[in-house]
C-alpha cells in the first residue's frame, strides 16, 4: 500500500534536510579533521588503503576508526528502531535527537585536538552520520541514503533513463499531447518523481557542503551549530506527524 500524499511529502522534506545536514557536516569534518570524511566511507576506505600501503599507520588508523564508528552508528540506529517499535515510540525522532547529542559533544570538544581527544571527535562525528544514514530508509517507493551520494546518483541515472522511455512511449500513444500536458501527467509517474527527488537530494548535499565550507572558513568549528539547529527543527517537525511504529520516519 502506498503512503498517503501528505506523509510522502513530509518525508521528502525531511530527506532533503538530512542531506543538507550531511553535506554540511562532511565539509566541516573534512576541514577540521585532517581531510577525513565523516559521512562518506568510500573515501575513507581509499584513504585507509593508500595510507596503509605507504606505511602511514597513524592516518590509516583514523580512517579505519571512522569506518568502524560509522558502521556502529548504523547498528545503533537499528537497535533504537527495534526498541522503539516494541515500545510504540517514534524511532526516527529518537535517532535524530541522539544524533544531535553526538554532534553537540563533537562541537564541545573543540578544534585543534590531538591524541585521544582527536580520536574521540572522529568517533562522535562518524557515529552520528552512521545513525543518520539508517534513520530514514524509505520515502514512499524510494530507497534513501542521506549521508552518501553515490547511491543517490545511481538511482538518479536509472530514473532518467526510465523517464526518457516513458516520455517516448507516452508521446507514441498520445501524439497530440503538449509538453505541459505531459508534465502534468508525469507528476504521478514514478520515474518522474524519482528523477526530481534524487536530483534534489544530490543538490541539497552539494549546497550543504558549500555552506559548510563557507561557515567553517568564517566561524570555525562552531559552525556546526547550524546543522544541529536544523536537526532539532526536523525533530520538532516530525513531532507534528502521526506516530507510525513501523515507519522509518
Amino acid at each position: 500500500m502506498s503512503e498517503p500524499a501528505p506523509a510522502f511529502r513530509s518525508k521528502v522534506v525531511i530527506a532533503l534536510c538530512l542531506c543538507l545536514v550531511a553535506g554540511f557536516v562532511d565539509a566541516v569534518g573534512y576541514l577540521t579533521l585532517d581531510k577525513l570524511l565523516l559521512a562518506n566511507m568510500s573515501g575513507n576506505t581509499v584513504r585507509l588503503a593508500m595510507r596503509g600501503v605507504e606505511g602511514e599507520w597513524g592516518p590509516a588508523s583514523v580512517g579505519l576508526l571512522a569506518i568502524v564508528m560509522f558502521t556502529g552508528g548504523l547498528m545503533l540506529s537499528g537497535l533504537v528502531y527495534e526498541l522503539c517499535v516494541r515500545l510504540r515510540a517514534p524511532p526516527f525522532r529518537f535517532t535524530v535527537l541522539l544524533e544531535v547529542a553526538l554532534l553537540g559533544a563533537f562541537l564541545v570538544l573543540g578544534p585543534g585536538l590531538q591524541g585521544p581527544f582527536f580520536h574521540a571527535q572522529v568517533s562522535l562525528g562518524a557515529l552520528a552520520m552512521g545513525m543518520q544514514n539508517a534513520s530514514l530508509r524509505r520515502v514512499g517507493p524510494f530507497s534513501v541514503f542521506t549521508t552518501h551520494i553515490t547511491g543517490t546518483l545511481t538511482k538518479f541515472g536509472e530514473s532518467v533513463v526510465s523517464l526518457v522511455f516513458w516520455v517516448l512511449d507516452t508521446r507514441g500513444r498520445m501524439p497530440r499531447i503538449t509538453w505541459r500536458g505531459l508534465f502534468r501527467l508525469g507528476l504521478g509517474e514514478k520515474s518522474v518523481q524519482e528523477t526530481f527527488f534524487m536530483g534534489g537530494l544530490w543538490l541539497m548535499f552539494l549546497l550543504g557542503a558549500a555552506w559548510g565550507t563557507l561557515f567553517q572558513r568564517r566561524f570555525g568549528l562552531p559552525s556546526l551549530v547550524a546543522p544541529v539547529v536544523l536537526l532539532l527543527a526536523v525533530a520538532v517537525y516530525d513531532g507534528f506527524r502521526p506516530i507510525n511504529p513501523r515507519g522509518n520516519a
